[in-house]
């Protein structure tokens, strides 16, 4: 998910009564809850560093807990400097520094929650890294999701706008702040995913429950689409062919099979088997999660064209990569490299 979404979850998660463990706990949560990202840095290494590092090292259970050890040991030491160098001591407070295993929860749990806001979405998540280089992806959360971020901003702000209408009206001002608006914002927000996975459900078992030109699907996904979470992105894969259709689960017409996308894929032949040992397709295979491949004759031999039917064609989501792999007469690969499709990101 976004940095925006995974700074606001861990802001509200301290407000749920986080905050209380240590006056350093917002900051702590925040952090921890940012950090994993830096793996999108990778980026600016081209699409192939993308495709390899992207939600590996940092998303990884393994990075996970290191990462959460180096953010508890850098706060610790930080509050720890001693005398008048610390932090404590800085902002004129009278408290303990910060222990050791409440940095460490702290950051673990910022840590793993980010992890887990990326298991819901679509880009998939490489848990097990560096041991499988499975990606692991529940498909519920769009990359930017409004409903989410309003329901963050609301059990941030609210609880204050009430304290503050409040203290206008003369009312007596609690000893500490209210965490029952964080905590019901977590709890909606928690119902909100919930009922996500139940679409996610229905569209996959509609997916399953129709052939398409007569063939049987093997295996369907379901990719949320738009800001609704009664529109995804349905794709079906029977033997020859990958069926694509846009699924609206509220009002709108019945889903009809016969009104899919119909995408062939290539007949059996060692020149495509030569293509997809080319490295690139490779590392474009583990990612993928309905990759197909074009084929086209070319004056020195054959180009293969493999892309993702997960995303739709103008996505600018930055793993909606295009594998391309020449091939010669003999079935040698000539050249080969990873095609990122979003214009906006065409100068990296």
């Amino acid at each position: 998910m976004d940095p925006v979404t995974h700074g606001l979850s861990s802001w509200l998660v301290s407000r749920a009564g986080f905050n209380r463990i240590s006056p350093h706990a917002t900051t702590i949560l925040i952090f921890a809850g940012l950090l994993p990202d830096l793996d999108m840095l990778s980026i600016f290494g081209g699409p192939q560093a993308y495709l390899l590092f992207h939600h590996t090292v940092t998303h990884s259970l393994l990075g996970a807990v290191l990462l959460a050890l180096a953010i508890a040991a850098a706060f610790y030491l930080l509050d720890r400097r001693g005398g008048d160098n610390s932090v404590a001591t800085r902002v004129g407070r009278n408290e303990e520094p910060i222990s050791l295993q409440s940095a460490l929860a702290l950051s673990a749990s910022g840590v793993a929650l980010h992890v887990l806001l990326d298991v819901c979405g679509t880009d998939g998540v490489r848990l097990l890294w560096p041991f499988n280089g499975h990606f692991y992806s529940w498909d519920l959360l769009p990359f930017i999701d409004p409903i989410i971020q309003f329901l963050l901003l609301a059990g941030i702000a609210l609880p204050s706008l009430v304290r503050l209408v409040s203290d206008e009206i003369g009312e007596r001002r609690r000893a500490r702040p209210p965490i029952r608006g964080a905590v019901l914002a977590l709890i909606c927000m928690a119902a909100y995913i919930g009922l996500r996975a139940d679409l996610h459900s229905r569209a996959v078992n509609l997916l399953l429950s129709h052939d398409y030109h007569g063939n049987i699907p093997t295996i369907a996904g379901a990719f949320p689409e738009g800001n609704s979470p009664f529109s995804w992105r349905g794709v079906a894969s029977t033997q020859n062919t990958i069926e694509v259709a846009d699924l609206l689960l509220a009002g709108g017409e019945p889903f009809k099979a016969d009104n899919t996308v119909t995408n062939f894929k290539p007949d059996p032949s060692a020149a495509l088997s030569a293509a997809q040992q080319a490295k690139v397709s490779r590392e474009f295979l583990v990612a993928a999660r309905f990759p197909i491949a074009n084929i086209e004759t070319t004056d020195t031999g054959y180009q293969f064209t493999m892309h993702d039917l997960r995303f739709p064609e103008d996505s600018a989501d930055p793993l909606n990569l295009r594998a391309v792999v020449n091939l010669n007469f003999e079935n040698q690969v000539i050249s080969q490299a990873l095609v990122r499709q979003s214009s906006w990101l065409s100068w990296l």
